[in-house]
């Protein structure tokens, strides 16, 4: 035999063996995901969970969102399914939140952008005061709904947005996701 043959007879045996073994092996459980916040409740979807250990928080949003990079003054996470909606962003910054809010929209190639609603709230934690922040705009012809969660901090203020197309806006789910903003300092 072949010193060739010799080394494809044994790489075969190997690929064999293995699959043998393999097919011997237990089946691996997939890990169980985590479907609620530490202390929260029950989540309609699979979180990836960005933390922020400068500003001391953490947000959960879906797993079957993909991270960017931020492009925006003061943003720390961009993520957005893959057809780029919905998405999400968090923005740590100073000055007037309107302003920065309008000035990042503006940024992104927005127009038409209103304010149509501003209400105080709370968070999940049930003691951190926050602002829900409902904006209407357009970009490229196409009217978008955002939902900004704000807090502020010190002399900052942390501000959690959630977009999508306003034929396709589900306000609840935007909340679900917004809320589960939480300080760890």
């Amino acid at each position: 035999m072949s010193g060739t043959r010799l080394i494809l007879v044994c790489f075969t045996l190997a690929v064999m063996l293995i699959t043998v073994l393999a097919a011997c092996a237990p089946a691996a459980t997939p890990p169980v995901a985590q479907t609620t916040t530490p202390s929260g409740p029950q989540l309609s979807f699979t979180p990836t969970r960005y933390t922020n250990d400068e500003y001391g928080f953490y947000v959960l949003y879906p797993d079957t969102m993909q991270k960017a990079q931020p492009t925006s003054k003061g943003s720390v996470l961009d993520a957005a399914d893959p057809a780029t909606v919905p998405s999400i962003g968090v923005a740590v910054d100073t000055g007037n939140v309107e302003e920065n809010t309008i000035a990042a929209l503006k940024a992104l190639g927005g127009s038409k952008i209103t304010r149509v609603s501003s209400d105080a709230t709370t968070l999940a934690d049930g003691k951190t005061k926050a602002t829900l922040t409902k904006w209407s705009w357009e970009i490229g012809g196409y009217p978008i709904i955002t939902l900004s969660l704000m807090v502020e901090k010190g002399d900052k203020t942390i501000a959690f947005s959630y977009s999508n197309i306003d034929a396709m806006m589900d306000e609840k789910a935007g909340k679900e996701v917004l809320y589960t903003l939480t300080f760890i300092k």
